[in-house]
């Protein structure tokens, strides 16, 4: 089950402080470490509950042991939350690709949840790639606050809601 409580409570703090500064009068600079720093968690969030999602799912459903730490030794080997290069290669892997191709058609059908899904973690990868490979300098980058972190994080969780409640039921 995904939990959601600490990454509400890490944005909502990262907001706070991010009005404080601008309160404050802070410099750009200042407001651009939050910023960051907002994105970053949030895709970390992400990486761990996709993880959570593929690891949940093969609890419940295999009994081989041996299978299990297939699964486990997949998710530990796994860096990303793009979905076709490592959600949907997991699921593959767990569950073949018919189950998958059912999975996906049955979330299209629901309000093309896969293609919003798709989607929100497009833009956010772009986002945290350049937030995580790029320093802070003289030119300053343009990050969204942590306000509208915030709000991505909540369009995302009840999307990954969606789709580990759609797979529990194949």
């Amino acid at each position: 089950m995904i939990e959601k409580d600490d990454i509400e409570q890490t944005l909502q703090e990262l907001e706070n402080i991010y009005d404080l500064a601008i309160e404050r009068g802070d410099s750009q600079k200042i407001l651009v470490f939050y910023s960051k720093l907002a994105i970053l968690e949030l895709c970390g969030w992400i990486e761990e509950s996709l993880d959570i999602i593929i690891l949940d799912y093969a609890e419940n459903k295999l009994k081989n042991r041996n299978n299990q730490k297939y699964i486990e030794d997949l998710v530990k080997r796994n860096y990303g939350f793009d979905y076709e290069n490592n959600f949907r290669k997991m699921l593959i892997q767990m569950i073949g690709l018919i189950f998958v191709e059912k999975l996906e058609h049955n979330l299209e059908e629901r309000g093309s949840i896969i293609t919003q899904f798709k989607s929100e973690l497009g833009s956010l990868k772009n986002t945290r790639n350049s937030a995580a490979h790029t320093h802070i300098s003289e030119i300053l980058p343009i990050y969204d606050a942590p306000s509208i972190t915030k709000r991505n994080f909540q369009r995302i969780y009840q999307l990954l809601i969606d789709i580990e409640a759609e797979l529990k039921t194949l």
